[in-house]
């Protein structure tokens, strides 16, 4: 477990950072736009099942983990948490400004969408994905090789 804190397990660490996925979740439920036509019609193609339920909010930055313990396993593990361009919480895309006009990035977030309907939500998606990014580092775990491959689609 190359990127595991001392004395804390996957479930621990889970339990830090997904009540702050649900929070943007649901603040991007409340507030954010839903898929143009053309949105819906990639989302499908890239496996999500209710393309109809997700919602983009756009922020000047992408809030980064509160949790001191996520945001060091993030961090050794690779992934810039500064220049983030966007996370996706279940039905949620949290898009930092500009992002939106790369074409890639919609494929591979909504990729990221189709994995959290695969393991039943944000519980289970990150889940799987911390122990990823634990064992392979960011960008060399399974989902995001996955959610990479999509990005071909654009």
């Amino acid at each position: 477990m190359k990127y595991l804190p001392p004395f804390f397990s996957i479930d621990e660490l889970v339990g830090l950072v997904v009540p702050q996925c649900e929070e943007l979740a649901r603040c991007a439920a409340d507030q954010g736009l839903a898929l143009t036509p053309e949105l819906l019609r990639l989302a499908v193609r890239v496996g999500v099942m209710e393309p109809e339920k997700i919602r983009l909010l756009i922020v000047p930055r992408v809030p980064m983990p509160r949790s001191p313990e996520i945001r060091s396993v993030f961090t050794a593990a690779g992934l810039s948490l500064e220049h983030l361009g966007s996370i996706t919480q279940h039905h949620a895309i949290i898009m930092r400004e500009g992002q939106h006009r790369r074409s890639e990035i919609w494929c591979h977030e909504l990729r990221h969408v189709a994995h959290h309907e695969c393991f039943g939500g944000t519980r289970g998606f990150m889940t799987v994905y911390v122990q990823e990014l634990i064992h392979f580092g960011y960008g060399l775990g399974p989902l995001e090789i996955d959610a990479k491959h999509a990005e071909l689609l654009a």
